[in-house]
């Protein structure tokens, strides 16, 4: 099978690059940034610049590139670029689409947050075969954060604490954590064979 990866040099699609050619899939990295090899291919969600050579010959797309730690590129990249890339994979008559989201998003006012549900609602409309896997926050989200507070003036962080503790923990994190989940809405999934033979399909 052959696979294209977006946000393939990211925290995420690096490892899972590695992870697919190690079980010996091809696997096509896709960046913004210049790259050499023949299974690297430079696209930008944002303009769309580059999509379509970078989903040619694939048969399944793991849409991981996001502007997570750049808020004003979220609409153009995460939302907006979410559906230049489902486009280019129905050209291409792409298998199957499965987009990497977040557990526990409904509800919390954050911008990413927000891109996301959108993007979600996007893969939805069913213009690709698609699978929704929503993950646990990753831990690099964290670093961003600490990293973030780590410049703030002495004593930022106790004030900002002592806000947010008067509007309520609830505003940031959901009441009842969930464990991540494959969301599978699309029963074409299953007749497509677009999933691998030894791996586990959606809502097994």
């Amino acid at each position: 099978m052959n696979v294209l990866v977006t946000g393939g040099t990211g925290a995420l699609g690096r490892d899972l690059v590695v992870a697919l050619r190690s079980a010996g899939y091809r696997t096509r990295v896709m960046s913004r940034r210049p790259g050499t090899g023949a299974d690297w291919a430079q696209g930008d969600l944002a303009t769309g610049k580059g999509l379509d050579a970078a989903v040619a010959d694939m048969e399944a797309v793991v849409h991981a590139g996001s502007a997570a730690a750049q808020p004003w590129r979220l609409r153009a990249t995460d939302v907006h670029g979410t559906r230049r890339m489902l486009e280019a994979a129905n050209r291409a008559h792409v298998k199957h689409f499965v987009y990497v989201s977040i557990v526990g998003m409904e509800g919390i006012a954050y911008p990413y947050y927000r891109a996301k549900l959108a993007a979600e609602a996007i893969v939805a409309e069913d213009i690709v075969p698609w699978s929704t896997l929503r993950a646990t926050q990753f831990h690099t989200l964290m670093e961003i954060f600490l990293g973030a507070f780590s410049r703030l003036p002495p004593g930022s962080f106790s004030r900002l604490t002592r806000a947010t503790s008067r509007r309520g923990w609830s505003t940031w994190w959901p009441a009842s954590p969930r464990a991540g989940c494959l969301i599978t809405a699309d029963p074409r999934c299953e007749r497509s064979g677009a999933w691998p033979s030894h791996g586990s399909r959606p809502g097994s």
